[in-house]
Protein backbone atom coordinates (compact mmCIF):
# COMPACT_ATOMS: atom_id res chain seq x y z
CA UNK A 1 0.00 0.00 0.00
CA UNK A 2 1.44 3.36 -1.00
CA UNK A 3 2.28 5.76 1.79
CA UNK A 4 0.19 8.84 1.90
CA UNK A 5 2.25 11.96 1.24
CA UNK A 6 1.77 14.63 3.85
CA UNK A 7 2.95 18.03 2.71
CA UNK A 8 5.23 19.84 5.12
CA UNK A 9 3.51 22.56 7.06
CA UNK A 10 4.59 26.13 6.70
CA UNK A 11 5.56 27.77 9.95
CA UNK A 12 2.69 29.65 11.50
CA UNK A 13 2.90 33.34 12.33
CA UNK A 14 3.46 32.75 16.05
CA UNK A 15 6.37 30.43 15.24
CA UNK A 16 7.94 33.01 12.95
CA UNK A 17 7.48 35.67 15.58
CA UNK A 18 9.02 33.44 18.24
CA UNK A 19 12.14 33.02 16.14
CA UNK A 20 12.29 36.76 15.45
CA UNK A 21 11.96 37.52 19.16
CA UNK A 22 14.67 34.98 19.96
CA UNK A 23 17.01 36.66 17.46
CA UNK A 24 16.12 40.06 18.91
CA UNK A 25 17.08 38.93 22.41
CA UNK A 26 20.32 37.48 21.08
CA UNK A 27 21.15 40.97 19.80
CA UNK A 28 20.31 42.47 23.19
CA UNK A 29 22.52 39.95 24.98
CA UNK A 30 25.39 41.00 22.71
CA UNK A 31 24.88 44.65 23.65
CA UNK A 32 23.00 45.67 20.49
CA UNK A 33 19.96 47.34 22.05
CA UNK A 34 19.07 49.27 18.88
CA UNK A 35 19.18 46.14 16.73
CA UNK A 36 17.03 44.36 19.29
CA UNK A 37 14.40 47.11 19.31
CA UNK A 38 14.39 47.32 15.52
CA UNK A 39 13.69 43.59 15.34
CA UNK A 40 10.92 43.82 17.94
CA UNK A 41 9.33 46.77 16.15
CA UNK A 42 9.23 44.71 12.96
CA UNK A 43 7.36 41.99 14.84
CA UNK A 44 4.89 44.54 16.18
CA UNK A 45 4.45 46.09 12.74
CA UNK A 46 3.48 42.65 11.45
CA UNK A 47 1.35 41.81 14.48
CA UNK A 48 0.41 44.81 16.68
CA UNK A 49 -1.43 42.47 19.06
CA UNK A 50 1.57 40.29 19.92
CA UNK A 51 1.54 40.51 23.72
CA UNK A 52 4.94 38.90 24.24
CA UNK A 53 6.61 41.30 21.82
CA UNK A 54 5.08 44.25 23.69
CA UNK A 55 6.25 42.84 27.03
CA UNK A 56 9.82 42.29 25.85
CA UNK A 57 9.88 45.71 24.19
CA UNK A 58 8.82 47.16 27.55
CA UNK A 59 11.73 45.36 29.20
CA UNK A 60 14.25 46.71 26.68
CA UNK A 61 13.01 50.29 27.10
CA UNK A 62 13.03 49.86 30.89
CA UNK A 63 16.62 48.61 30.70
CA UNK A 64 17.48 51.81 28.80
CA UNK A 65 15.66 53.86 31.50
CA UNK A 66 13.10 55.01 28.94
CA UNK A 67 10.31 54.26 31.38
CA UNK A 68 7.47 56.09 29.62
CA UNK A 69 7.92 54.04 26.45
CA UNK A 70 8.30 50.96 28.63
CA UNK A 71 5.01 51.79 30.32
CA UNK A 72 3.20 52.08 26.98
CA UNK A 73 4.32 48.63 25.86
CA UNK A 74 3.78 47.03 29.28
CA UNK A 75 0.22 48.34 29.42
CA UNK A 76 -0.34 47.03 25.88
CA UNK A 77 0.95 43.62 26.95
CA UNK A 78 -1.42 43.53 29.93
CA UNK A 79 -4.39 44.58 27.78
CA UNK A 80 -3.60 41.87 25.23
CA UNK A 81 -2.92 39.17 27.84
CA UNK A 82 -4.91 40.13 30.95
CA UNK A 83 -4.65 36.65 32.43
CA UNK A 84 -0.87 36.43 32.21
CA UNK A 85 1.44 37.00 35.18
CA UNK A 86 4.48 38.12 33.17
CA UNK A 87 2.93 41.26 31.63
CA UNK A 88 1.64 42.41 35.02
CA UNK A 89 5.02 41.81 36.64
CA UNK A 90 6.70 43.82 33.88
CA UNK A 91 4.19 46.64 34.31
CA UNK A 92 4.84 46.59 38.05
CA UNK A 93 8.59 46.92 37.51
CA UNK A 94 8.06 49.90 35.20
CA UNK A 95 5.60 51.61 37.55
CA UNK A 96 8.06 51.16 40.41
CA UNK A 97 10.78 52.82 38.33
CA UNK A 98 8.38 55.71 37.69
CA UNK A 99 7.84 56.12 41.43
CA UNK A 100 4.26 54.80 41.39
CA UNK A 101 4.93 52.31 44.15
CA UNK A 102 1.36 51.52 45.18
CA UNK A 103 0.30 50.85 41.60
CA UNK A 104 3.43 48.77 41.10
CA UNK A 105 2.64 46.59 44.10
CA UNK A 106 -0.97 46.21 42.96
CA UNK A 107 0.20 45.00 39.55
CA UNK A 108 2.72 42.58 41.03
CA UNK A 109 0.25 41.20 43.55
CA UNK A 110 -2.24 40.67 40.75
CA UNK A 111 0.46 38.76 38.86
CA UNK A 112 0.96 36.25 41.68
CA UNK A 113 -2.79 35.94 42.13
CA UNK A 114 -3.16 35.05 38.46
CA UNK A 115 -0.28 32.59 38.56
CA UNK A 116 0.97 31.60 42.02
CA UNK A 117 3.33 29.14 40.33
CA UNK A 118 5.43 31.90 38.71
CA UNK A 119 8.64 32.18 40.80
CA UNK A 120 9.85 35.24 38.89
CA UNK A 121 6.65 37.10 39.78
CA UNK A 122 7.06 36.23 43.47
CA UNK A 123 10.70 37.26 43.79
CA UNK A 124 10.14 40.47 41.80
CA UNK A 125 7.38 41.36 44.24
CA UNK A 126 9.83 40.56 47.02
CA UNK A 127 12.44 42.95 45.61
CA UNK A 128 9.93 45.79 45.52
CA UNK A 129 8.96 45.10 49.12
CA UNK A 130 12.67 45.00 50.04
CA UNK A 131 13.12 48.53 48.74
CA UNK A 132 10.29 49.64 51.03
CA UNK A 133 11.94 47.97 54.05
CA UNK A 134 8.95 45.62 54.32
CA UNK A 135 11.24 42.70 55.00
CA UNK A 136 8.76 40.29 56.59
CA UNK A 137 6.64 40.49 53.44
CA UNK A 138 9.62 40.33 51.11
CA UNK A 139 10.98 37.23 52.85
CA UNK A 140 7.61 35.55 52.44
CA UNK A 141 7.53 36.45 48.73
CA UNK A 142 11.04 35.10 48.09
CA UNK A 143 10.18 31.94 50.02
CA UNK A 144 7.09 31.49 47.87
CA UNK A 145 9.32 31.72 44.79
CA UNK A 146 11.62 29.02 46.18
CA UNK A 147 8.60 26.94 47.12
CA UNK A 148 7.68 26.87 43.44
CA UNK A 149 11.26 26.32 42.26
CA UNK A 150 13.82 25.38 44.95
CA UNK A 151 16.63 25.83 42.38
CA UNK A 152 15.70 29.44 41.55
CA UNK A 153 19.08 31.09 42.14
CA UNK A 154 17.82 34.66 41.83
CA UNK A 155 15.16 34.10 44.47
CA UNK A 156 17.74 32.55 46.80
CA UNK A 157 20.11 35.49 46.31
CA UNK A 158 17.30 37.97 46.92
CA UNK A 159 16.16 36.10 50.02
CA UNK A 160 19.68 36.16 51.45
CA UNK A 161 19.70 39.97 51.46
CA UNK A 162 16.23 40.15 53.00
CA UNK A 163 17.34 37.80 55.76
CA UNK A 164 20.44 39.91 56.42
CA UNK A 165 18.27 43.00 56.68
CA UNK A 166 16.28 41.24 59.41
CA UNK A 167 19.44 40.25 61.30
CA UNK A 168 19.14 36.60 60.26
CA UNK A 169 22.73 36.28 59.07
CA UNK A 170 23.12 32.62 60.00
CA UNK A 171 20.11 31.65 57.94
CA UNK A 172 21.36 33.79 55.04
CA UNK A 173 24.79 32.12 55.14
CA UNK A 174 23.29 28.62 55.25
CA UNK A 175 21.09 29.47 52.28
CA UNK A 176 23.96 30.85 50.20
CA UNK A 177 26.27 27.96 51.16
CA UNK A 178 23.73 25.54 49.67
CA UNK A 179 23.55 27.67 46.56
CA UNK A 180 27.35 27.83 46.32
CA UNK A 181 27.52 24.04 46.57
CA UNK A 182 25.13 23.78 43.62
CA UNK A 183 26.88 26.55 41.65
CA UNK A 184 30.58 26.31 42.55
CA UNK A 185 31.75 28.41 39.59
CA UNK A 186 29.30 31.29 40.03
CA UNK A 187 31.23 34.44 40.97
CA UNK A 188 28.06 36.24 42.13
CA UNK A 189 27.20 33.47 44.57
CA UNK A 190 30.79 33.34 45.86
CA UNK A 191 30.70 37.10 46.38
CA UNK A 192 27.40 36.89 48.26
CA UNK A 193 28.74 34.15 50.54
CA UNK A 194 31.81 36.22 51.39
CA UNK A 195 29.58 39.22 52.08
CA UNK A 196 27.10 37.33 54.28
CA UNK A 197 29.87 35.75 56.36
CA UNK A 198 30.87 39.21 57.58
CA UNK A 199 27.66 39.24 59.64
CA UNK A 200 27.60 35.60 60.81
CA UNK A 201 28.60 35.24 64.48
CA UNK A 202 29.68 31.66 63.80
CA UNK A 203 32.24 32.68 61.17
CA UNK A 204 35.89 33.04 62.17
CA UNK A 205 38.32 35.44 60.56
CA UNK A 206 39.81 32.46 58.77
CA UNK A 207 36.37 31.53 57.39
CA UNK A 208 35.79 35.05 56.11
CA UNK A 209 39.28 35.28 54.65
CA UNK A 210 38.92 31.93 52.89
CA UNK A 211 35.56 32.90 51.40
CA UNK A 212 36.92 36.18 50.05
CA UNK A 213 39.95 34.43 48.57
CA UNK A 214 37.70 31.84 46.92
CA UNK A 215 35.61 34.63 45.43
CA UNK A 216 38.79 36.37 44.27
CA UNK A 217 40.02 33.25 42.48
CA UNK A 218 36.74 32.90 40.60
CA UNK A 219 36.64 36.59 39.71
CA UNK A 220 40.25 36.53 38.52
CA UNK A 221 39.59 33.50 36.32
CA UNK A 222 36.52 35.14 34.80
CA UNK A 223 38.26 38.44 34.08
CA UNK A 224 39.07 39.03 30.40
CA UNK A 225 42.75 39.48 29.58
CA UNK A 226 43.43 43.18 29.18
CA UNK A 227 46.15 44.57 26.93
CA UNK A 228 49.26 45.87 28.68
CA UNK A 229 49.41 49.64 28.76
CA UNK A 230 52.62 51.55 29.22
CA UNK A 231 52.44 54.54 31.54
CA UNK A 232 53.77 57.74 30.06
CA UNK A 233 56.60 59.15 32.21
CA UNK A 234 55.44 62.08 34.29
CA UNK A 235 51.76 61.42 33.67
CA UNK A 236 49.57 60.57 36.71
CA UNK A 237 47.99 57.14 36.80
CA UNK A 238 44.24 57.30 36.24
CA UNK A 239 42.45 55.24 38.93
CA UNK A 240 38.71 54.53 38.98
CA UNK A 241 36.69 53.40 42.00
CA UNK A 242 33.27 51.96 41.15
CA UNK A 243 30.72 51.18 43.85
CA UNK A 244 27.03 51.47 44.80
CA UNK A 245 28.13 52.31 48.37
CA UNK A 246 29.67 55.78 48.07
CA UNK A 247 26.98 57.75 49.88
CA UNK A 248 26.04 56.65 53.41
CA UNK A 249 27.19 53.05 53.47
CA UNK A 250 29.98 52.10 55.88
CA UNK A 251 32.21 51.36 52.87
CA UNK A 252 32.20 55.07 52.05
CA UNK A 253 33.59 55.95 55.48
CA UNK A 254 36.39 53.39 55.16
CA UNK A 255 37.28 54.54 51.66
CA UNK A 256 37.15 58.28 52.24
CA UNK A 257 40.60 58.61 53.85
CA UNK A 258 42.11 56.55 51.03
CA UNK A 259 40.62 58.89 48.43
CA UNK A 260 41.64 61.97 50.39
CA UNK A 261 45.27 60.91 50.81
CA UNK A 262 46.04 59.66 47.31
CA UNK A 263 48.75 61.93 45.92
CA UNK A 264 47.03 63.92 43.15
CA UNK A 265 50.39 64.53 41.49
CA UNK A 266 50.70 60.76 40.99
CA UNK A 267 47.05 59.68 40.68
CA UNK A 268 44.07 61.01 38.74
CA UNK A 269 41.15 59.78 40.85
CA UNK A 270 37.61 59.07 39.61
CA UNK A 271 34.77 57.67 41.74
CA UNK A 272 31.65 56.35 40.00
CA UNK A 273 28.42 55.71 41.92
CA UNK A 274 26.53 52.83 40.30
CA UNK A 275 23.15 52.78 42.03
CA UNK A 276 19.91 54.54 41.13
CA UNK A 277 18.86 54.35 44.78
CA UNK A 278 20.41 55.79 47.91
CA UNK A 279 22.67 53.25 49.62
Amino acid sequence: MARRHTPSRKPTKPDRHAEAIKRAMARFNKGDRKGCLDALHRVLAADPKHAQAHRITAFIHHDARDHERARYHAEKAVALNPGGSQPRTMLGVVLDALGETDAALDSMRRAVELNPHDPDAWTTLGLTLDALDRFDESIEAHRRALGVNPDHATAAMNLSLSLLSMGKACEAVDLVRRLAHARPDDTHVAERLAFCLNYDDRATRADINAAHRAWGRLAEAARPVMPTRLIEPGRPLRVGFISPDFRRHSVAYFLRPVLEHLDRDRFEVHALFTSTRSD
